[in-house]
């Protein structure tokens, strides 16, 4: 994970990081901070890949925004 991001600095290297390093890239920079808000532009499936499925299972709120119905539908299902 060395190679995508400094977090002493909380730099991030590259702009595109794999899915599976992206959940440990965010608690790395952010800890296991209990609360917070999230806005996740393009939120696409409510938990494969998704960028903040994992924050709302650590407590944190934030805002939902999926320009595409399908999706929207299913995130309107299963994360509200």
């Amino acid at each position: 994970m060395r190679n995508y991001a400094d977090f002493e600095r909380r730099v991030i290297r590259q702009p595109k990081v794999p899915p599976r390093f992206e959940q440990a890239l965010v608690r790395n920079f952010f800890g296991s901070k209990p609360d917070g808000f999230f806005v996740d532009v393009g939120a696409n499936d409510p938990t494969i890949d998704s960028q903040s499925f994992h924050l709302e299972q650590l407590g944190w709120r934030g805002l939902l925004i999926e320009p595409l119905p399908a999706y929207c539908e299913l995130l309107r299902r299963n994360r509200l």
